[in-house]
């Protein structure tokens, strides 16, 4: 938006009190503000676990195609969207670092796969945050697609793979690490399954391609056994918000047409036993992150000033 709003809008904005008005300013303007990381100590013990499914064609996720999936739509505990907003750039890479940073793709500059010229200095990712305001944070991030730890996390989680994993290993880690209550105590996880997305563009991202939709119920079974784990922790007393979320859709064998529905509205859904989500809310890749601070107790006016999302809890 524009920094000089004129008065039409300003009285636009008045009226219409259900449009969120706001400019959405870069860093810069937002030094003012301290840079200091508070967090709510009835919160530090809150956990999150991010599963990123790369690829979602939204009208694909169906009872026949992805069961457990599905099972999230109809629910009173969570918070789902199949028009959830991509990037106008629709690459992989803007999109998952809006969905791990809280900004836009023109804030970050993630303007496609290569991670060149970036500014993740100055927007780091959410672990950052967590990891600098929380004692005994145990951290992890395991994907598919090694570019996302290799130039976005790489510095800020406690463990992160460099090598390539597929998702049937990426799945296992995980599992390992959720399931393991004796000795294993992660805090934040953030996982990545890429092979959709693989599959979607040798065979097409289509309800009618049989590759597509089989690759969808393996990785559906995958998040079903992994979210099974956190129940298992939830009953153990632990807190835990788990977030599930693609980075673009599909079409024919491509994302490139940042125009076509199909292609820029995607997944997002996330659950919690007792919370309360603004389910009329359309979301977008920014809102992820200032949902986590919310759960997690973080606040921080530095971070607040220049994010481009909101949070979807209520």
């Amino acid at each position: 938006m524009l920094r000089n709003k004129n008065i039409n809008f300003f009285i636009i904005c008045l009226i219409t009190f259900n449009i969120y008005c706001k400019k959405d300013p870069f860093v810069n303007e937002c030094i003012e503000f301290k840079n200091i990381i508070t967090s709510d100590p009835d919160k530090r013990n809150n956990k999150v676990l991010i599963v990123g499914i790369d690829g979602v064609r939204s009208d694909v996720i169906s009872s026949e195609n992805s069961p457990f999936l599905h099972s999230f739509l109809n629910s009173s505990n969570s918070y789902s969207n199949l028009n959830h907003k991509t990037e106008k750039d629709t690459y992989s890479g803007p999109n998952w670092t809006s969905i791990l940073t809280g900004v836009h793709y023109e804030k970050h500059n993630v303007l496609d796969n290569s991670f060149e010229n970036n500014q993740l200095e100055l927007y780091p990712n959410f672990f950052n945050y967590l990891e600098s305001s929380m004692e005994n944070h145990e951290s992890y991030s395991l994907t598919n697609w090694v570019p996302l730890n290799q130039n976005i996390l790489k510095n800020d989680v406690d463990y992160a793979n460099f090598e390539y994993y597929s998702d049937s290993l990426v799945f296992e880690f995980s599992k390992d690490i959720i399931s393991d209550i004796n000795s294993e105590h992660p805090s934040s996880i953030f996982i990545q399954f890429d092979e959709l997305d693989g599959t979607g563009h040798e065979f097409g991202f289509s309800k009618d391609s049989d590759e597509y939709t089989q690759t969808l119920k393996q990785i559906d079974s995958y998040v079903n056994e992994l979210y099974l784990l956190v129940e298992q922790r939830r009953n153990n007393g632990e807190n835990w918000l788990v977030i599930f979320v693609s980075d673009h859709g599909g079409d024919g064998y491509s994302h490139a047409d940042q125009n076509n529905p199909n292609i820029n509205q995607t997944m997002l859904i996330i659950d919690h036993p007792y919370i309360y989500f603004n389910n009329e809310y359309l979301s977008k890749m920014p809102d992820i992150v200032p949902t986590i601070f919310n759960f997690m107790g973080i606040t921080n006016s530095y971070f607040n000033c220049y994010s481009d999302g909101e949070s979807i809890i209520l």
